[in-house]
């Protein structure tokens, strides 16, 4: 399934938009961010583990090219080997190829349950164990994110007013969805 959206999109508002499809764009950048921009920065965020980045969603693009023409992308079938994929060349480009006017992207099936965890560890090499083996183990994360004390520190300190409700362990910490 896929869905024909313009740059000027905000990517929570898709989301809420398609909800009862039972369907998602599922990147993760900051809730504030547009499609457009996510193009142009090839996003990615917390789910990128499970899903990967912005270049692995885009199917098309419409481009207006420095000469003016208007050129669609189309990504073209895995198996094909000649010439250029251009979608994945504008994906990332942050605009120095051309403006993206409308963006064709893939959508994911919503997973039906989804749990969360965090985790402290005593010190960055055990929470990189703990890390590595959970990986080779073959649970299917959504997401895995690895914070250190600094920034563990930061959080506390200046998260926003819903993180800092929780004070959080100041050491080695893995955050798991």
């Amino acid at each position: 399934m896929d869905v024909v959206v313009q740059p000027g999109v905000n990517w929570v508002t898709l989301n809420k938009t398609i909800q009862d499809s039972g369907l998602f764009l599922p990147l993760d950048p900051s809730p504030t961010a547009m499609i457009g921009g996510m193009v142009s920065t090839n996003c990615s965020g917390t789910n990128a583990f499970r899903y990967g980045t912005m270049k692995d969603w885009v199917i098309n693009l419409t481009v207006v090219l420095a000469d003016g023409r208007v050129i669609k992308t189309r990504r073209r079938p895995r198996k094909n080997s000649a010439g250029y994929n251009l979608t994945s060349l504008f994906v990332g480009a942050e605009g120095t190829l051309g403006l993206v006017t409308e963006v064709t992207l893939k959508l994911a099936v919503v997973p039906q349950d989804t749990s969360v965890a965090v985790v402290s560890f005593p010190t960055i090499d055990e929470a990189a164990k703990a890390a590595t083996k959970l990986i080779r183990s073959g649970i299917q994360l959504g997401a895995l994110e690895f914070m250190d004390e600094v920034q563990m520190q930061v959080i506390n300190r200046h998260g926003s007013e819903a993180v800092r409700k929780t004070t959080w362990d100041e050491s080695p910490t893995l955050f798991l969805k």
